[in-house]
């Protein structure tokens, strides 16, 4: 497969240096290698204008379109290249309006986590970093042309594909599997790099910056290496699908120069946490770390998935992203929170039985869960698992409950995989430290480790607790903890953040004390969790302060309703800020405020929520000035006191309050303020007002310098916003200081 484009780089770089006879023989090489490749390849389902030649229809069928393109215009074939556009058109089109469970249009427009292998849709089965390196690759091909080139919607489409989707999914140029359809393991991002490159080489390209992360990123892991050939199968290689484009071609080169030159300044990475409906995907990301959580269920059917779909979640950090590089067999078995028979295969299955999935994120804050049930065996046993999962500030929370088997051998829980080079592990009651992250057991366990030795990858580790064989009603409940030393570790096993306020069949409830966040994953209709109620399947996270709900975001996974009709309460009553938002969704058909809580009537299509984050406060840009630094004895100086919010909108009522120091004398009435309150008593200064409309306010006063001696003088103003923080501002003078000029002398005069 990679030959085609070994001619296509010497015809296009050389082919007219070269003799007749070289010449034509790899001419003649590139038909035949067409022609064999799409037979070859593919089934009969769709023929190209030459018939025979490129009779394609799976997924190797759009990498071969491409080669039916670069034919075409080698040998200026328009009814070809005007073909191979054509098809790749359609594809998007198609990607674009049809959804995965209805050929309806879909409302929300392009999906960009799209990323089934064979959905039996689009003329060209591609799938998550295979579309952005084709589509990349035909973009730059046709680019500039208005007849060939690629028509607006699937211009459109790449674009937003790569920003909203693929540019979430790769850490230190390694990509999540999730992105890659059906492929279980993590790879090097080649296919995105690749991709990135292409794009790069375009007039105007969108999200340049983003692009040039992803280059950048690649770079900087794998410097000299531009014929990337690693990983299983070849996978790290940024291959153009099965192609094998290195960029250490004739063609590659240039390309990539061009990109380097938009590395400065390259993107910072995205962080906070985003739920991907149409993949069953939650990615969280922070700025040393990276966390996804794949998932699966009969809403989205798939086929022939791997085990990383049963809600496994691979954490990448700065420290250990260089133990995924170049794996074979160890990367299929990378993942925490899988629940699974020992011994069953990490291979095909049929595992779309489970019935829901589904995600909800709030700013940085996520949560997750999965209603499992697997086909574990050709005897028709079956495994039961109630999952889910809860990025906090600090930790990533995993429960489980309701796991029972009817499968005679052992069902285990995994909680961490890595390999024994590069980690020193700790350990002691109920946590474990690889070297890098933490991983603290709750429920009072201890976690079993047991040793993998795999040919090419050696010695690995891993973490798991057991239930026994046909267990009924098993639990487990641990915190990852990616950012954590040993010590640190320890500590929080002993003292854990969250709390597990209910676990049952029914509902998961967990509560963060340090970011006062509260997740809940709802499998079913309850009238109690905790205090919580819901009359089905959804996802609910919500942030409180003051007593109140601040922030929320509730999540419907239920299929196979078009709209679903949920009565949701919550047992802590909401902010005036979060009601206004409820009342003016147009998915909320009431909302019942009690002193205890409050009730939500909402109407949610599938695959839709509602997310009504109030961003906190943030009053550290504040600042105190003073107009004359250095005053003589009775001058009058003038003072001033700027609140500054550069967050949310404040509700609380924020204070000032400023001491007149010694050596300075307020002048009566001198106070003023652009809002809110102000006086004066007792040699303060008070002022107190609400932010609610406003951004800043300034404060500003004058005293007279009564000191008569050379002295500083120091005061500060106290800035107190209630839930917002305390912060302390302060301005100097030099009261009577003695101004000295000294001589000016010019080197060379």
């Amino acid at each position: 497969m990679k030959v085609p484009f070994c001619l296509i780089d010497v015809l296009f770089a050389v082919g007219d240096q070269l003799s007749t006879e070289p010449r034509d023989a790899l001419e003649d090489m590139l038909i035949w290698l067409n022609l064999w490749s799409g037979r070859e390849a593919s089934c009969n389902y769709k023929e190209s204008p030459t018939a025979l030649l490129f009779h394609l229809t799976e997924a190797n069928g759009a990498w071969f379109r491409a080669i039916t393109l670069l034919t075409g215009l080698y040998f200026e074939l328009p009814p070809l290249v005007q073909w191979s556009v054509n098809e790749f058109n359609e594809t998007m089109h198609v990607n674009t309006i049809t959804s995965y469970v209805t050929e309806a249009p879909a409302a929300s427009g392009p999906k960009p986590d799209y990323t089934p292998w064979d959905h039996g849709q689009a003329p060209n089965q591609l799938y998550g970093d295979h579309l952005f390196a084709t589509l990349g690759f035909v973009a730059y091909l046709t680019d500039g042309s208005s007849r060939y080139g690629l028509s607006s919607e699937a211009s459109a489409y790449l674009d937003e594909y790569f920003h909203q989707w693929l540019c979430w999914n790769t850490f230190h140029a390694l990509e999540m599997p999730a992105t890659r359809g059906r492929w279980p393991h993590l790879t090097q991002n080649g296919e995105l790099f690749l991709g990135a490159v292409f794009m790069l080489n375009t007039a105007s390209p969108r999200y340049a910056d983003e692009l040039a992360r992803v280059v950048a990123d690649w770079l900087a892991e794998h410097p000299g290496d531009l014929d990337m050939r690693q990983g299983d199968r070849g996978f790290a290689t940024p291959w153009f699908g099965n192609f094998h484009l290195p960029f250490d071609t004739l063609i590659g080169q240039p390309l990539l120069a061009t990109a380097e030159t938009y590395l400065s300044p390259a993107a910072s990475p995205p962080t906070g946490a985003r739920y991907y409906p149409y993949s069953e995907f939650l990615a969280m990301r922070r700025p040393t770390w990276y966390a996804g959580m794949a998932m699966r269920s009969d809403q989205v059917p798939f086929g022939g998935l791997y085990r990383e779909h049963d809600g496994g979640i691979v954490v990448m950090t700065d420290g250990n992203c260089t133990d995924y590089d170049d794996l074979d067999a160890a990367g299929r078995y990378l993942y925490s929170g899988i629940t699974a028979m020992r011994g069953e295969p990490y291979q095909y299955w049929l595992r779309d039985q489970s019935p829901m999935a589904g995600g909800a994120t709030l700013g940085d804050y996520a949560v997750g869960g999965m209603d499992l049930k697997l086909l574990v065996s050709a005897d028709e046993t079956y495994l039961w698992a109630r999952k889910s999962c809860f990025a906090f500030d600090e930790e990533i929370v995993c429960v489980g409950s309701d796991i029972h088997s009817d499968d005679p051998r052992e069902v285990l829980t995994y909680l961490h995989t890595f390999p024994d080079a590069g980690h020193s592990v700790q350990s002691g009651s109920g946590w474990l430290h690889d070297g890098v992250m933490g991983v603290a057991l709750g429920d009072g366990r201890t976690p079993t480790v047991e040793d993998v030795e795999y040919d090419k990858d050696g010695l690995w580790h891993q973490v798991f607790i057991s239930h026994g064989a046909k267990p009924s009603n098993a639990v487990y409940a641990f915190a990852l903890l990616p950012e954590a030393n040993a010590a640190e570790t320890q500590s929080y096993a002993a003292h854990p953040d969250y709390s597990v306020l209910y676990r049952d069949a029914s509902a998961h409830v967990v509560y963060d004390a340090s970011s006062q966040t509260t997740g809940v994953v709802f499998f079913e209709a309850t009238d109690n969790a905790a205090g919580h109620a819901c009359n089905g399947p959804a996802q609910l996270i919500y942030t409180t302060g003051n007593g109140q709900v601040q922030s929320l975001a509730f999540y419907n996974p239920a299929y196979p309703a078009e709209t679903t009709s949920y009565t949701l309460n919550v047992p802590v009553p909401p902010s005036a800020w979060l009601v206004n938002q409820a009342q003016n969704s147009p998915y909320v058909d009431g909302i019942e405020v009690r002193a205890d809580g409050f009730q939500l009537s909402l109407s949610l299509p599938r695959f839709k929520g509602v997310t009504w984050l109030q961003t906190p406060p943030d009053l550290s840009p504040s600042s105190k000035t003073v107009n004359t630094p250095a005053p003589k004895f009775g001058e009058m100086v003038t003072y001033t006191i700027t609140i500054h919010n550069s967050g949310g909108p404040s509700t609380d009522t924020v204070s000032v309050s400023d001491s007149i120091p010694a050596g300075l004398a307020y002048v009566p009435q001198s106070v003023t303020a652009t809002l809110g309150t102000t006086s004066y008593s007792g040699g303060v200064i008070h002022w107190s007002g609400v932010l609610s409309d406003t951004s800043e306010v300034v404060i500003t006063y004058a005293a007279t310098v009564t000191e008569k001696d050379v002295r500083l003088i120091t005061n500060t103003a106290l800035i107190d916003a209630g839930s917002a923080g305390v912060y302390s501002r302060a301005a100097t003078i030099v009261a009577n200081g003695v101004t000295v000029h000294l001589p000016l002398v010019l080197k060379g005069w």
